[in-house]
């Protein structure tokens, strides 16, 4: 049987999605696209999902992503592109990888923040859309084998790179107060600051509340996203990442020690080759979308 939306992404999460399918009063139009309705409850959904996402809000940008999200379903309509509801959660996922947070989670705070169901479906599923159709203008579309070992080298990978790490969690219990946060990020800018290796720092930061340092563990590059990667290239063996909100709290990685992997560089090679041709895809997304941008018929109130 194939997954449904709910199975994937959790049933309560969606069922609390689905509970606030609509709103509740009149809604004020704020600008058309061809003809489609923007209206300030739309606004109101953009500003719970950034939220959720940790993005910052800005109406005008806010109400620019949805033209932007309308134009490109409604182009990719006409040659019969649609985003399922597996699709639509391997987005939610790829969103929440970047997060570092699992999909049910992110889902979860999705609920909270109070974004409906039509939102999401309609802000993920034109992500998915639009790479569908980018993809299939831009099928010949590649990168170089220089591009892919300039790259390895601009971040010290020429090899392959591994790391043993310790995660650092410093604990905010759900729903503590803004000041409490802020007063757990400094605790985690205190660690940071006073770990100079992982011997003395592991202790170090054991001795503060509600401080854990987990295990050393290894992993290689390709294990780790190319923000966490770009990090830990550029830092000092001993010295700790900069903090992370996560679900639980903050954290942090500790770099204890940093080598070749054994088979690391055939997979980081895969893996930033895949990257740059992301980027390339993105970037002819971009171009396409500009061009659908021109001819569309936008009216802002």
């Amino acid at each position: 049987m194939k997954p449904t939306l709910a199975s994937r992404i959790g049933c309560a999460a969606l069922t609390g999605l689905l509970l606030l399918a609509g709103p509740a009063c009149a809604q004020q139009v704020v600008a058309t696209v061809n003809d489609s309705p923007v209206t300030d409850y739309d606004i109101d959904q953009r500003a719970r999902l950034h939220r959720a996402l940790r993005l910052p809000f800005e109406r005008n940008i806010a109400i620019d992503g949805i033209i932007e999200d309308k134009l490109k379903i409604i182009e990719t309509k006409k040659f019969k592109i649609q985003a399922g509801e597996a699709e639509i959660v391997d987005e939610i996922g790829k969103v929440a990888r970047e997060l570092r947070m699992p999909t049910e989670a992110l889902s979860a705070e999705m609920q909270r923040a109070g974004v409906d169901a039509a939102h999401v479906r309609e802000h993920f599923g034109a992500q998915f859309v639009w790479k569908v159709y980018t993809r299939s203008l831009n099928k010949t579309l590649d990168v170089s084998e220089r591009q892919v070992r300039a790259e390895l080298a601009k971040r010290g990978l020429a090899g392959g790179a591994e790391f043993t790490l310790r995660q650092i969690f410093v604990v905010v219990p759900p729903g503590s107060p803004e000041t409490l946060v802020r007063t757990r990020l400094r605790d985690a800018e205190t660690i940071r600051t006073r770990f100079t290796d992982c011997a003395s720092g592991a202790a170090f930061a054991t001795q503060m509340l509600d401080v854990a340092v987990k295990d050393p563990i290894v992993r290689t590059d390709t294990a780790l996203t190319p923000a966490i990667v770009k990090e830990l290239a550029g830092m000092q063996v001993g010295r700790v990442t900069r903090p992370q909100r996560v679900q639980s709290g903050f954290e942090m990685l500790a770099l204890c020690a940093r080598g070749v992997a054994r088979d690391g560089v055939d997979k980081a090679s895969e893996q930033i080759r895949m990257e740059l041709l992301d980027k390339r895809y993105e970037q002819e997304g971009d171009k396409l979308y500009r061009k659908v941008r021109q001819r569309a018929v936008v009216v802002k109130r």
